[in-house]
């Protein structure tokens, strides 16, 4: 069996997660195959694919009112967003506190909110 491309894999979770109400299982599915290979190969480009993949997956899951797959997958993202810059970092930070804060988690709430930066928290023109 051919080992499978994982920017290709990317491409495809993208294309579904970014759709108005993405097939979950689908997601799932395609986010699988990307963890895997992240654990079984040396490839340098697979820590970045899997951030990707699982900012891409904890969307799908909010858009597909998914609150425990949102909840699995930021917690594997949770140690790279805090510590990486780049992607969609501040939209995923920003997605996790607005659910801790509706879902009524308010000490999550609080204890996310203190792992913010002060440039985290700068408010930007744009």
């Amino acid at each position: 069996m051919a080992a499978a491309d994982p920017q290709s894999i990317l491409k495809q979770l993208t294309a579904c997660a970014s759709s108005e109400s993405p097939d979950l299982s689908t997601v799932t599915s395609l986010l699988t195959s990307i963890k895997l290979l992240a654990l079984t190969s040396s490839d340098p480009s697979l820590p970045s694919i899997n951030r990707s993949a699982l900012e891409c997956g904890v969307v799908a899951c909010l858009k597909g009112g998914d609150l425990e797959g949102f909840e699995r997958n930021m917690n594997q993202l949770k140690a790279q967003i805090i510590t990486e810059r780049g992607g969609e970092r501040e939209k995923i930070l920003g997605l996790n506190l607005m659910h801790r804060l509706c879902s009524g988690e308010l000490s999550s709430f609080h204890s996310d909110l203190e792992l913010l930066t002060h440039e985290d928290k700068q408010v930007r023109d744009e």
